[in-house]
């Protein structure tokens, strides 16, 4: 129950009128964030098949290449910093300290665009000995200028979306990043393949697109701090808030280190193992897999703050009612998207063209990772907002150095679908032992009877795509892109005709609250 929470001692009573306004602001950012990076997704999805048709499995496999080695240089140069805008914004402005808050701003730009600098420095100098050495690939000597402004116009851009963030502002840059580049790069890309530039073309257009991007929240940023009055900050203040500042984005390090090698670092081994169209082919199937990962991370956003909010209050028994409904329905809404994607695999790869049908197992085997995490739930967030985040920083390292030695050993042997199974080992570890770390810590399991309902949808969904699959009618292609609003269908036809949980009806007012104060006046 949403009731205003009490002040600590000494500190003035929030009005009923400031805490009304507060959640209505904070719902309508948290629906705003939702819509637009559910468009994100399906922009994603549609930018990704529309370039990798047009440049074919090779070519698109030296972009992804160079987009690797810029995600490298992002990392190294962000440097945790992105956490670290958010937390110290956020707690300053809150604290009304606006000199302070100018000062992290400062110390993140400068730190971050002359690390950028730098790293872009490294990259035209040393490029040919990575592209030739490291890649076997010297087709990207010629290309690698381009990336290192891709390098800064992404740095900046990030550090400009963890800005936004911090000031309790996230839908501007998140429609920012999810639609307006996102559209932009595509448009771009068309004109530019139309005059007859092909890789060339898509380099240049993600190069416009971030740098069209920062530029427009750049603008956007300047006029957040209007109207605040300027304080002025002693200079050992400057260097305590600064050094604050670094030391945390440090440890944050860390951990944004170890999910890239828990996550991305696959397309990169990948491309120093093998050639540049297994890079394109496998990064195909891993963007199509990560469409499963939507409705997670929808119920992270959406539930994140609620989960803090009842392990503070002490209210376990509700908690774990909310742990097991968020994972069902999680469980839900995945189980026919995985399906689809194992049983239709060649068919969905087909979109991207016939060159990457090849990649129909390496799908296959990414699904069954992202139906494990689906099945685990947000243990990660049950983790973090409880206190519990050395847990997750371990986890992190640990997986991280699973996947980097899976990819090692099974690579050379077998192939992209090497990588997969390392991806999806990796994947399915980390989420089991959270899963197992929530039991221990918190006594919470997300598994009920309720579960036959979910296993009775699995079941219809597989029959039906089957089914559908056996038809004369139509090409393969049209029927699988008709197989799946069918299997959403069933499935929620399924689930009104067995009724919902108590459970269910509890998180359904959840949902609706958060989302009717997106549209609260203030």
């Amino acid at each position: 129950m949403n009731t205003p929470p009490e002040q600590a001692p000494g500190a003035e009573q929030m009005s009923q009128d400031r805490y009304k306004k507060t959640l209505a602001a904070t719902g309508k950012q948290a629906g705003l964030v939702f819509v637009y990076r559910s468009m994100g997704y399906l922009l994603g999805f549609v930018a990704q098949a529309a370039i990798a048709r047009l440049l074919g499995a090779d070519s698109y496999g030296l972009f992804s290449l160079g987009m690797s080695i810029t995600q490298v240089g992002m990392l190294i140069a962000i440097f945790g910093m992105q956490q670290g805008l958010s937390r110290f914004l956020g707690q300053y402005n809150g604290r009304r300290e606006y000199g302070r808050s100018r000062v992290v701003v400062r110390t993140a730009f400068t730190t971050g665009m002359v690390l950028a600098a730098a790293l872009a420095a490294v990259l035209l100098v040393f490029g040919p000995g990575i592209a030739g050495g490291l890649f076997h690939e010297p087709r990207l000597v010629p290309i690698l200028p381009w990336f290192a402004l891709i390098l800064a116009f992404s740095i900046a851009n990030q550090l400009l979306t963890a800005a936004f963030r911090g000031f309790k502002k996230p839908s501007v840059a998140m429609f920012c990043n999810e639609v307006l580049r996102r559209s932009l790069r595509l448009a771009l890309f068309g004109l530019l393949y139309l005059a007859g530039f092909r890789l060339l073309g898509i380099v240049l257009a993600t190069v416009l697109a971030w740098a069209v991007g920062a530029a427009v929240l750049a603008l956007r940023f300047r006029t957040l701090g209007r109207g605040r009055p300027h304080q002025e900050i002693t200079p050992a203040l400057r260097t305590a808030t600064a050094r604050k500042f670094l030391r945390f984005s440090t440890g944050m390090f860390f951990i944004t280190a170890t999910g890239f090698f828990r996550n991305q670092v696959n397309r990169l081994l990948v491309g120093v193992f093998l050639l540049s169209k297994d890079v394109g082919l496998f990064t195909a199937a891993m963007s199509v897999s990560k469409l499963a990962t939507f409705f997670l991370q929808a119920t992270n956003t959406i539930f994140a703050p609620t989960i803090a909010e009842l392990y503070h209050s002490g209210d376990h028994e509700m908690l774990e009612a909310l742990h097991r409904t968020v994972v069902r329905w999680v469980v839900s809404a995945t189980l026919p998207l995985a399906i689809w994607f194992f049983l239709f695999a060649g068919e969905i790869m087909l979109v991207f063209g016939p060159d990457f049908v090849p990649a129909a197992d390496v799908l296959r085997i990414l699904a069954v990772g992202q139906v494990v995490s689906a099945l685990s739930g947000p243990v990660g967030q049950l983790l973090a907002m409880t206190r519990h985040q050395r847990c997750v920083m371990a986890n992190s390292a640990l997986v991280a150095a699973l996947n980097v030695t899976l990819n090692i050993l099974l690579l050379p042997r077998l192939g992209i679908t090497g990588s997969a199974i390392a991806g999806m080992v990796s994947l399915s570890a980390i989420n089991i032992l959270m899963m197992i770390q929530v039991k221990r810590l918190l006594n919470l399991q997300p598994f009920s009877r309720a579960y036959w309902k979910q296993g009775l949808a699995a079941a219809l969904c597989t029959g039906l795509y089957l089914g559908l699959g056996a038809l004369p009618l139509a090409t393969p292609l049209l029927r699988a892109l008709a197989a799946l609003p069918l299997g959403y269908l069933l499935t929620g036809g399924l689930f009104l005709l067995l009724g919902f949980e108590k459970e269910d009806r509890y998180v359904l007012g959840l949902v609706k609250r958060r989302f009717t104060r997106a549209t609260t006046p203030k």
